[in-house]
């Protein structure tokens, strides 16, 4: 018995509006929502660092937030005007368990062999580790809370706003490809800011763009971002999670941690392994979702 019924096709309205006018709406609309949700969890988090006794309040305030904001978005009524396009344009489709594992497995399977080509080169080259994250001097649980909770919030914000409102208005009048890749693009742009591993600004923009490409596919076979919001917020969860560990015990970044434990080659010989599994697990996902 399936816990998820997979919706049909999200049918936003065709406008009649020409294809320039079609992609501006598309990536305004999924920027505003990023914004919004950046404003609301970056402003509580300079409270945080400001009083660290918010801390805990900040936490529970954005996940109430992000909470209302999926409820209003999937079933919301208020304002009539746009009800329609809200709710399907946020793609907060259900979907079927055997597709929504396959999709994680395909996922993080993919991510996790990129991670450690990437570690095994930055090794290879003499890059060695990365900048230590900047955290908090906070409670070791209120600071796990918190790191979670930022990941939660870009994966869920970031998975409505890029691959569904804007890469799936796109789809509807361009097509899958180009949907992937303008969306990508956008959402490669406003990530420059993570290079902070000092490898360039083109090199991250061609990292981001492949994962965005890995996530748009899942919400494409799918018509859904919810198995996108878990792969996303898992492995940002996963590397947050692991650096306010090592930072406030060993004052080691996960990546100088994990080059410490492994060599290149060895790092090579496991992502080969799990590329192995990733392969596996995408063309088992492409056969779950062949109807689509």
């Amino acid at each position: 018995m399936r816990a998820f019924a997979i919706s049909s096709p999200a049918a936003l309205p065709t406008p009649e509006a020409g294809a320039m006018r079609i992609v501006v709406k598309a990536i305004l609309g999924g920027l505003a929502l990023v914004a919004l949700s950046l404003v609301v969890w970056n402003g509580l988090l300079l409270e945080s660092f400001a009083n660290l006794a918010f801390l805990p309040y900040a936490v529970v305030i954005m996940a109430a937030v992000l909470t209302l904001t999926g409820a209003w978005l999937k079933w919301g009524t208020w304002p009539a005007t746009g009800a329609q396009f809200r709710r399907e344009g946020s793609r907060l489709n259900a979907v079927p368990w055997k597709t929504f594992f396959l999709s994680l497995a395909a996922g993080w399977s993919t991510m996790a062999t990129a991670f450690l080509l990437y570690i095994a080169h930055r090794a290879g080259t003499g890059l060695g580790g990365e900048d230590p994250m900047t955290l908090p001097d906070a409670s070791g649980p209120w600071l796990i809370a918190a790191l979670a909770m930022g990941a939660i919030v870009a994966g869920s914000v970031e998975e409505t706003s890029v691959r569904g409102f804007m890469q799936g208005t796109l789809e509807r009048r361009f097509g899958v490809v180009p949907a992937i890749l303008v969306s990508g693009f956008i959402w490669a742009l406003f990530h420059l800011n993570h290079s902070y591993f000092h490898d360039g600004a083109a090199m991250w923009f061609g990292i981001f763009l492949a994962i965005s490409t890995i996530l748009g596919t899942i919400a494409h076979r799918t018509n859904s971002v919810l198995p996108g919001i878990v792969v996303h917020a898992g492995f940002d969860s996963c590397y947050f999670l692991s650096a306010g560990v090592l930072q406030t015990s060993t004052h080691i970044a996960p990546i100088a941690y994990i080059q410490s434990l492994a060599s290149a080659q060895a790092l090579l010989g496991i992502a080969a392994g799990l590329g192995t599994v990733a392969l596996a697990s995408w063309i088992a996902l492409f056969r779950a979702t062949r109807a689509r």
